[in-house]
């Protein structure tokens, strides 16, 4: 979800296209898909009898589930739509 609001915000300033984004800084993106990753397993390590019953205000599992299938369909449509144009999303117009 940070990613695609981010490769948008950086196109709206008159930035590059997301994979130019990307190839610009690969450690970075690299570095933050690892921290991401980790992230994701530390519930798994961690005590499993604590748990936050219906969500955290509007943290639902529900709601993020939403937002994160939405955040995929944008940013897979972004680099798809950019890899037709060769050209930024925002750029251009």
């Amino acid at each position: 979800m940070l990613g695609f609001v981010l490769a948008l915000y950086v196109e709206l300033q008159g930035g590059a296209p997301a994979a130019a984004q990307a190839a610009a800084a690969p450690l970075v993106v690299g570095a933050t898909a690892l921290i991401f990753a980790v992230a994701t397993l530390v519930p798994l390590v961690t005590n499993k009898d604590v748990a936050v019953e219906g969500g955290l205000g509007p943290f639902t599992e529900k709601a993020e589930m939403l937002n994160g299938r939405a955040a995929m369909l944008g940013f897979a449509s972004l680099l798809v739509v950019e890899a037709i144009r060769q050209a930024p999303l925002f750029g251009g117009f």
